[in-house]
């Protein structure tokens, strides 16, 4: 399966196999205004922000260790270091923003069977939930 995803950020250059979720750009938020005692309501911008949001993310590695030095040399850098990064999908820029945490789920072993898209080598499916918002 071709690299798909990726995120440009400081030193790194990371990529992943597939993501599931969308980035959200960023938009204009509103306030609404009500008044009691009176009909209807009005509106008022307070700038634009983006949400802050989960996305996942997957990448097939050959074992467990691989997965372990993947997460602990460069996962842990993106959010440690508070790099400001760029993420591209199919092609398309979604824009910068920061990464809060992330939280990886249970290492999932994969059946590699004759004509799987994975390939013979990649036998564990690493899926991570990142938690990001836009930045400017």
């Amino acid at each position: 399966m071709p690299n798909r995803f990726t995120w440009n950020g400081g030193a790194s250059n990371t990529q992943f196999d597939d993501i599931i979720g969308q980035p959200q750009p960023k938009l204009e938020q509103m306030q609404i205004i009500r008044r009691l005692g009176e009909a209807g309501e009005s509106f008022r911008e307070t700038g634009v922000r983006a949400p802050e949001q989960t996305i996942r993310t997957i990448v097939y590695v050959s074992d467990r260790a691989a997965a372990k030095t993947l997460v602990d040399g460069t996962y842990k850098p993106l959010v440690d270091d508070n790099e400001v990064i760029t993420i591209t999908q199919h092609n398309q820029s979604w824009g910068n923003y920061r990464i809060r945490t992330f939280q990886m789920a249970p290492l999932a072993p994969v059946l590699n069977t004759i004509g799987a898209i994975n390939g013979s080598s990649m036998t564990i499916l690493l899926a991570v939930d990142w938690r990001i918002i836009g930045t400017t």
